[in-house]
């Protein structure tokens, strides 16, 4: 009676481990896509192990799959909807159809987010099956194969470290091999066995497994030779690879020191990685400014450190303003989380940049502020001019005037660019007259509703295809960098000259808190800044002024200040020709007064405002544009019928079973057995039927041997009497009589396809 129990108990941890084993391995998922809600998961793989668990019919088991799969297809992407309305599963049902004619015409860069969820969720639902028979044969070998296999490949191709799920899984996996194959011995031999037996057995290995597993931690590891496959992979520009937002290669918004390779979806990400409390106006945070473009991304492998002394002033090594730009002096103090990478961040034009404790560098050829160590720091102290721009001199700016060695390093453009682009840069320069007047020009045309600004979508260009030329002539959808560094190879190409910055927006105000500048307590405005506040722009160079700030990505306004004339602190913003921050010229260091308290509370509520606006807008795009995909104009009816095509094709081999089993059993059914020919197609027949329910007759195997194994199977003796009755028919034909008349033969046959309907 114990050997029975414990049968039940090794199944039960058999399906147990099973769970432990697919739970671990989608963990990779919850992080590389945007399904990533770890509830939903847990409670999808819970009920389709316990419908295996419990023996649930298929239908039952591939409705439950199907209305799960529906359930998180809501979740993801329709959850503003009711979950049993038509509204979102008649967009669901149209998006469906559009992308299979996007796989059909082979864009795959063109796949939505609901159809790639929907192909993935279809495809774990044809390995949860599968992993359903490999159990019930005891062929564990194959999930465990898939799992250490997917897990593998995932950690060699993505950034994803699966290490942890890796021994989880081999712990797993060693434990149900252990308990598989004490199943399949129990089911072998005839004589049950002692619970000191089982002990025994199962001692024996887990004490294998602990030795193979402390063998494989300890044993020493080869140094890698092979880095970055994921980035070798993305060179090849397979469709596969190609990053949307779907599969993101955890390509998360946030900043990065590699631009090498730009391109992709990106997913959002809203950690934090500094708060900064500032006396002057709102400003974008400076990281690094890249000049050398390759036309795959941006280059800065030649790096020229020089250290900063602590009382040293930077603006000499900065150098981004020049003599005609106004400047107020302001403060900032930076503090930094520990999920922030080790960066300086500035704003404005650093004088003075402190860190306690910390030696610093001044990288020249990026404009990056370093620790000598290149480590994380907790805190920043900065001194910095922040610039209100003369907008009278920006006009007076001419290519006659620039430098040299401005015009050497910052007009360099690479002899792949196509000559399309660079036709372009000079017909939207053409016939302006200054500088500024060209850099608007240029802004305002990317700026523009030629241009779509989105994180999803966003294809890579293909291998040999230039990145500014596929996102102005080909997609035309694209974020920040997409952006900004079409508006310098433009600006460029029409001798302008113009450089990449990267860093992070203003952030989000927090409000005011009390802070000691130079010994004194005074009111600063705190804004938190996450990755999600990442961003790309470009500096344009004018001479007299200095590099000038622009913003060419829609939905993103400019700082920056720009004073109509000498004489007014009135400001304007650059692109829009309209106030963005109505922000008032303070002149020397804030006061501290309550008049400038409130002003600049004002003008920092007005940011605000307007920045989670900014955020608002750029998150809504994506699902305006998906709701605005969903209609459908005189749709195909050859799609309609290649997806009736592929559904009924799914279900029928879903359910093949039981409709091969009604076909063989009304096939039997039908034949009355008035003669030997009868009997025989009849015989030969259950055992077709038998075949297809895993009852299949041996090579090796005899028919009585086959037809006791059967009766012991069906607890019954009836295929006995069959068997005996078809050998008397082949081997004594010419014998008078039979032991079963025609009509006993008839009824057994019945009896013993009638096992096989339910």
């Amino acid at each position: 009676m114990h050997i029975f129990s414990m049968q039940r108990l090794v199944r039960f941890l058999i399906y147990l481990l099973t769970f432990i084993i697919l739970w671990t391995s989608l963990q990779p998922v919850f992080v590389l896509t945007i399904l990533n809600s770890t509830r939903l998961w847990f409670l999808f793989i819970l009920a389709m192990v316990l419908m295996f668990y419990f023996k649930c019919p298929r239908w039952v088991s591939a409705s439950t799959c199907g209305i799960m799969i529906l359930f998180q297809l809501h979740f993801y992407f329709y959850r503003n909807e009711q979950l049993f309305s038509l509204h979102w599963m008649r967009p669901l049902y149209a998006e469906l159809i559009r992308n299979f004619g996007h796989v059909w015409q082979g864009q795959f860069y063109l796949l939505s987010d609901p159809f790639t969820a929907f192909l993935f969720f279809i495809l774990f639902g044809f390995i949860l099956f599968g992993i359903r028979h490999w159990l019930a044969n005891g062929h564990v070998g194959l999930l465990i194969t898939l799992a250490i296999l997917s897990l593998a490949l995932i950690d060699t191709f993505t950034s994803f470290n699966a290490d942890r799920s890796m021994i989880m899984v081999t712990i797993a996996s060693l434990l149900l091999v252990i308990l598989n194959k004490w199943t399949l011995f129990t089911y072998s031999t005839s004589k049950p066995q002692t619970i000191k037996q089982t002990i025994s057995w199962f001692t024996s290995g887990l004490v294998l497994g602990v030795v193979l597993l402390l063998f494989a931690l300890l044993v020493p590891k080869p140094t890698v030779h092979w880095n970055t496959p994921s980035n070798y992979l993305s060179s090849l520009s397979f469709p596969f690879v190609q990053k949307g937002s779907f599969f993101s290669d955890n390509q998360r918004i946030g900043y990065d020191q590699d631009d090498s390779r730009l391109g992709g979806s990106l997913n959002m990400d809203t950690t934090p990685l500094f708060t900064a409390n500032i006396s002057g106006n709102p400003g974008y945070w400076r990281v690094a400014y890249k000049d050398y473009y390759t036309g795959h991304g941006w280059d800065d492998s030649n790096h020229f450190y020089l250290p900063i002394n602590e009382n040293q002033s930077l603006s000499s090594l900065v150098g981004l303003y020049g003599k005609q730009t106004r400047t107020n002096r302001e403060t900032a103090t930076i503090h930094f989380s520990k999920e922030s990478p080790a960066i300086l961040p500035y704003t404005g034009q650093p004088v003075q940049v402190r860190v306690p404790g910390r030696h610093l560098n001044y990288e020249q050829t990026t404009g990056q502020v370093l620790t000598t160590n290149e480590q994380w720091v907790s805190s920043e102290q900065l001194v910095y001019d922040e610039p209100i721009y003369q907008m009278q001199r920006l006009r007076q700016s001419t290519a006659t005037t620039d430098p040299e060695v401005i015009r050497k390093r910052y007009l360099q453009l690479p002899d792949s660019l196509p000559s399309r682009v660079i036709n372009l840069g000079q017909s939207l320069t053409a016939g302006k007259s200054n500088r500024y007047d060209q850099v608007k020009a240029v802004v305002d045309y990317l700026r523009s509703s030629r241009f779509t600004y989105s994180t999803e979508h966003v294809p890579r260009p293909a291998k040999g295809q230039d990145y500014v030329d596929q996102f102005l002539f080909d997609s035309k959808v694209g974020y920040c960098d997409n952006f900004s560094t079409s508006m310098v190879i433009l600006l460029r190409a029409s001798g302008i000259p113009a450089r990449w910055v990267k860093g992070f927006t203003t952030g989000e105000y927090q409000g005011q808190v009390k802070d000691k500048v130079k010994g004194k307590q005074v009111y600063l405005n705190k804004y938190q800044i996450t990755n999600e506040d990442a961003h790309s722009w470009g500096e344009v160079y004018f001479p007299g002024s200095g590099w000038i700030s622009f913003e060419p990505t829609p939905s993103f306004n400019n700082p920056n200040q720009f004073a109509s004339s000498s004489s007014t602190d009135k400001t304007k913003a650059s692109q829009s020709g309209k106030s963005v921050h109505g922000s008032e010229s303070k002149q020397g260091q804030s006061s501290g007064t309550s008049a400038s308290t409130d002003r600049r509370q004002q003008q920092a509520q007005k940011h605000t405002n307007e920045s989670q606006q900014q955020r608002s807008d750029q998150k809504n795009k994506a699902s305006q544009e998906h709701i605005s995909k969903g209609h459908v104009n005189g749709l195909p009816m050859a799609w309609i019928v290649f997806a009736l095509i592929i559904t009924c094709t799914f279900v029928a081999v879903c359910t093949r079973k039981r409709w091969l089993t009604k076909i063989k059993l009304k096939k039997i059914q039908h034949i009355n057995v008035h003669n030997e020919q009868d009997f025989q197609r009849a015989y030969l027949g259950l055992l077709s039927l038998m075949a297809l329910h895993g009852l299949k007759r041996k090579d090796t195997e005899t028919l009585r041997e086959f037809a006791n194994r059967v009766d012991e199977k069906l607890s019954d003796t009836k295929m006995q009497k069959l068997t005996d009755a078809y050998e008397q028919l082949l081997y004594e034909k010419h014998t008078q009589g039979s032991l079963i008349d025609h009509q006993s033969l008839h009824r057994l046959i019945q009896d013993l396809g009638s096992h096989f309907e339910k």
